[in-house]
């Protein structure tokens, strides 16, 4: 299982065209990316991670509110170069890892303040990860979630 680290980015004050908008430098053609997936991050009334857009696909409504089973609830995408792009509607700063099941690191992202938004863009091989918030104890709290990258994986063109 390989992933090669490409881009990381964070908002610190008001956030870029690009950062407002995850799909921005893909319709710009500035990048080539296979999935674009907007993960929001929250604290408030319980911590979560989970992704709310797939390829400009709503799919909030494909978790439930338990935070406690996310890893039962994985996020299921296709291999290639995924731009995760990070909205914390928290009020605590997040971040945002990528690490293999033996807990080594793929890529981060540093803190992403409150009501701010980050990116981290990496190549992802098929086979399964944990996506989390490596913050204090953010993961053990609900903002861990199980991803698996399958070649046959049904999401939407981007």
């Amino acid at each position: 299982m390989t992933a090669l680290f490409v881009v990381v980015g964070c908002s610190g004050s008001s956030p870029s065209a690009d950062e407002a908008d995850p799909y921005a430098a893909v319709a710009a053609g500035e990048t080539a990316l296979d999935v674009v997936v907007v993960i929001e991050q929250q604290n408030n009334p319980t911590f979560d991670l989970k992704a709310r857009e797939i390829n400009r696909t709503d799919v909030s409504g494909d978790w439930d509110a338990d935070s406690s089973n996310n890893l039962d609830e994985p996020l299921i995408i296709p291999p290639g170069q995924i731009r995760f792009f990070l909205d914390n509607v928290g009020t605590l700063a997040h971040a945002f890892q990528v690490r293999d099941l033996k807990g080594e690191s793929i890529a981060k992202t540093r803190n992403v303040g409150p009501l701010k938004q980050g990116e981290l863009i990496v190549n992802l091989q098929p086979g399964e990860y944990d996506i989390l918030c490596q913050l204090s104890d953010h993961a053990k709290r609900g903002s861990l979630r199980r991803l698996i990258v399958d070649a046959a994986a049904d999401v939407p063109a981007l």
